[in-house]
């Protein structure tokens, strides 16, 4: 379960890809706050938690078209919670 004040506005698109195939796989990260003790000053990590949401994509990769499903989702989310603010 993450809360609504957990969530930061750092958001970014986020690439890996596979070794065994070289396929490459995208998606959108949406970083948590982090308490400031588990931030060492001078530490070359960023132990950041994050949600990802994956791309669907096929056995070669991602391809220009196929963020067009988790598009529609996540409009149909930002939807779902303005209705939350209308007028019954």
């Amino acid at each position: 379960m993450i809360y609504s004040q957990e969530i930061t506005d750092r958001i970014e698109i986020v690439t890996t890809t596979a070794q065994n195939t070289g396929a490459t796989f995208k998606g959108i990260r949406f970083y948590l706050a982090s308490a400031d003790c588990l931030k060492p000053p001078a530490h070359p990590d960023d132990d950041s938690s994050a949600v990802t949401f994956w791309i669907k994509s096929g056995a070669a990769g991602f391809k220009a078209g196929n963020e067009n499903d988790l598009v529609q989702l996540l409009h149909k989310a930002a939807d779902l919670l303005a209705g939350l603010c209308s007028p019954s």
